[in-house]
């Protein structure tokens, strides 16, 4: 049996039982308990299942899998193929072991999934975020306090959330943002999210704004200031091109995908 059969079987056998031991597919595949072990990791890596003690569970069977979120994030899925990759460069962006923040929406919660298997050191208050990164093994994980503001995806605000930010800095920080415009500059939809954002300016070593293309020369209701307080920008190559003249000119670091 050739690799691709073998991790396909694999698949199937644990979609069928939920659970699969190492020993018992060694034997249905003929195969050393190494082999399985290095297969189940490489299904791991890919986001398929996860491996337990002694064997593996499918993915599929996570309680993440009931928030549609989740199926939206899947990179199979055409309209987020640009934040997907966004995503990706985002978490190429990453040191192991620097400390970064992630803030709230879709786009981070990508960043989230992205990071899967690396070693890192996050405080977001992002809560599906904060949960996504709670199932990876390697990941130091501290969700702020704070109200709960139940939007699309759930984010914590208020004062708790800045007294607990405030005791922190960071190599890093990513935010999302709902609109892109010259003479708006950044803005979001709420006035929470802009104080935290306006918070992290102070407490961050680099600002690193991530949004897809479609964002730009749009105004949401509250802008958290000019084109320039980013120190990095990733987006799509979609990006308008007086856009991507604006921050060559500005020395932004500029990352396209």
């Amino acid at each position: 049996m050739f690799k691709a059969e073998r991790l396909q079987k694999i698949q199937e056998l644990i979609t069928k039982q939920n659970h699969m031991d190492i020993n018992t597919l060694s034997k249905l595949l003929n195969v050393s308990n190494v082999t399985v072990r290095n297969d189940l990791k490489e299904l791991e890596e890919k986001g398929i299942l996860y491996r337990t003690h002694g064997g593996a569970t499918l993915r599929s069977q996570s309680p993440l899998q009931s928030i549609p979120l989740l199926q939206e994030l899947n990179p199979s899925t055409e309209a987020f193929a640009a934040i997907e990759r966004i995503a990706e460069e985002a978490a190429n962006y990453v040191e192991d072991k620097e400390w970064i923040f992630l803030g709230s929406g879709t786009t981070t919660c990508a960043i989230a999934k992205a990071l899967a298997n690396r070693d890192v050191q996050v405080v977001t208050n992002n809560v599906l975020a904060s949960y996504i990164l709670s199932q990876q093994p390697n990941a130091n994980v501290i969700l702020c306090g704070g109200k709960v503001y139940t939007e699309r995806i759930p984010f914590l605000s208020g004062d708790l959330t800045l007294n607990n930010l405030s005791s922190m800095f960071f190599n890093k920080a990513f935010i999302g943002v709902s609109a892109v415009d010259f003479k708006c500059g950044y803005s979001v939809s709420n006035d929470v999210e802009c104080n935290i954002f306006k918070f992290l300016q102070d407490y961050s070593k680099e600002i690193i704004v991530v949004t897809d293309s479609s964002k730009f020369e749009k105004a949401a209701f509250m802008s958290i200031g000019n084109l320039d307080i980013a120190n990095t920008i990733i987006s799509d190559t979609g990006m308008p091109e007086c856009y991507q003249e604006y921050y060559k000119e500005n020395n932004i670091n500029m990352l396209l995908v």
